[in-house]
This record gives C-alpha cells, structure tokens and sequence, in this order.
C-alpha cells in the first residue's frame, strides 16, 4: 500500500502476479553416475502500479514499475560418491521492464526544480546464468545440501523513454536507446536439510 501527505492511500491496482517453474531431470543409462535435466523459470507481473496518485503538482497520475523475468537453464549432476553429488546448471536470463513516473504530468512553475513525466516501455535484458550445488549424505537418512547462484546483472536497453515536456512548449519528446542500469538478480547462497523418518 502507499500512505503519503498528500492524502494518497491505496493499495496496489493489480495485487496478483504469476510465477511459473518446471524442471525435468534423466540419469543417464550408460553413465549411471550422471543425471541430465533442464528447468525453466518465468515470473510476469512482478512490481506495483498505482493508477491514480494525487502528484505534488495537483495532478492525478500514473506510478508503476513491473518486470518479467524468464530463465532457462541446463543442468547436468554427478554422483562422486555414495554420500557426495554434485551439480551446475548453466543457462540464460531474460527480462523486460516497463515503467511510468506519472507520465501525464508536466510542471515548471519552479524552473529551478521543473518536473517532466516519465514513460519507459519495451526495455530488455539478457544475460548468462550460473548456479552451483552440492549433496552430502553423513547417514543413509540425513541429506545436507547448499547451492549458490552467481549474481546476474541485467541492464535493460533498447527501450524508449518518452517524457512529458508539455509545460515548456515541446509537448512529448520520445527518446529512443533508454536503458536502466543497476539491475540484477541477486548472488544467492542457500542451505538445506532433509531428513528420512
């Protein structure tokens, strides 16, 4: 939700996302130690919008930043042992973004600290992806595990940005090549038990 002193409180316009995960994984008949797999990982509508904020400008206006992010990953995991695997999967991210920063809005009352409104469509990235793991068995019912993933940085381009110059003449300026930098899935590090009752 958004409470601010202009008197905005609302919640998001659209609460819902959706992530969607598989992965199919084969041990290899004529190398029994190995296991081949893939996965895919897809996560749209990701972020907030707010449709109608009142703006410090006495306008209502749009707030909103979503981002879809859709990897695909092969995978391959060795058996080194009766108590040791271990495993990598190697694959690519792909991500688009789109943003608004109230993009109907244009104020230059204050030519010191004017304010144009900001439109950002059709950003993408892509990048490669590396994630790492292992297996440890100390009893025939307790597994210890850790995987870790690479930080992954996508830097969002080819995108066009359009801002609202309405307020000193030039009505909308739509600026091709943006891009946003800065953005990346986190380096991961993750620990896990299971236990065979």
């Amino acid at each position: 939700s958004h409470q601010d002193s202009l008197g905005n409180d609302s919640g998001i316009d659209d609460p819902f996302g959706a992530i969607l995960a598989g992965a199919y994984a084969q041990r290899l008949q004529s190398f029994p130690d190995l296991v081949v797999g893939a996965g895919l990982f897809a996560s749209g509508g990701t972020g907030f919008g707010y449709e109608s904020l009142l703006t410090d400008y006495g306008s209502r206006d749009t707030l909103s930043s979503n981002i879809g992010i859709f990897k695909l990953l092969g995978s391959v995991a060795w058996n080194a042992s009766e108590q040791l695997r271990l495993g990598a999967a190697f694959g690519v991210s792909y991500a688009i973004a789109r943003q608004k920063v109230f993009p109907n809005t244009s104020d230059n009352s204050n030519p010191a600290e004017p304010f144009f409104g900001l439109r950002f469509d059709g950003g993408q990235a892509v990048a490669p992806n590396l994630q790492l793991g292992l297996q440890y068995l100390p009893t025939p019912t307790l597994t210890l595990a850790l995987t870790y993933n690479r930080k992954t940085e996508l830097a969002v381009k080819d995108a066009t940005a359009t801002f609202n110059f309405e307020s000193i003449g030039f009505d909308r300026v739509r600026y091709e090549n943006a891009r946003i930098d800065g953005f990346a899935l986190p380096e991961e590090i993750d620990v896990g038990v299971a236990y065979q009752v």
